[in-house]
């Protein structure tokens, strides 16, 4: 039987942002741009061993608390700017015919990464 799981991201390129964030109003202002106006895209790389390191998390509700976490409690950013990607990522799974079967969370880190979110999605 064949893997149909796919890999998607959902990032906020804050290693893309140029000028503009002077305070964390302003950094507040473009995540929550970015929440609203990115897509879930699919991942450059795909397949079983990909989607495996991409499944730490394996239930949807624990993947969008891992996220509440950090975007909410410890970046203290609006709710709207996690809820937005978890709204698109549900729309894509209704639409799509997916279930969740994992995700990943990586937070922001200076010099390595963006904030990323990465969900493993099997065609139901």
């Amino acid at each position: 039987m064949s893997d149909t799981r796919r890999v998607f991201l959902f990032s906020f390129h804050e290693h893309d942002w140029v000028g503009g964030i002077e305070d964390a109003e302003s950094g507040e202002q473009m995540m929550l741009q970015i929440a609203a106006s990115q897509n879930w895209e699919p991942y450059k790389d795909q397949g079983p061993q990909i989607a495996d390191a991409h499944s730490d998390i394996e239930e949807f509700d624990a993947l969008v608390e891992c996220a509440r976490q950090a975007i909410v409690d410890e970046y203290r950013l609006s709710e709207a700017v996690f809820q937005l990607p978890f709204e698109k990522l549900r729309r894509l799974m209704a639409e799509g015919g997916w279930e969740f079967a994992g995700g990943t969370f990586f937070e922001f880190e200076g010099n390595h990464n963006d904030t990323k979110i990465f969900a493993v999605l099997r065609k139901v």
